[in-house]
């Protein structure tokens, strides 16, 4: 289903988890993503929400050892 965005924004993507919700009418997928380029989010993010029918997408960070303590 996204996997014509995924590498058309994407050098790497792969399934972290995947769950129910709505008592089991959704499914909640989390990618582990990297991005071809630091300038594509934005796009990347608006055709995910017009592909999702505007569904919560939820991004985030991965940290590195550089930002630890």
């Amino acid at each position: 289903m996204l996997d014509d965005l995924l590498e058309k924004y994407t050098n790497s993507a792969e399934i972290d988890r995947v769950k129910t919700t709505n008592m089991g009418s959704l499914y909640e997928i989390s990618y582990l993503v990297q991005l071809k380029t630091v300038a594509a989010p934005k796009e990347f993010l608006d055709e995910l929400c017009c592909r999702n029918g505007n569904l919560n997408i939820i991004c985030g960070r991965q940290t590195t050892n550089r930002d630890e303590l």
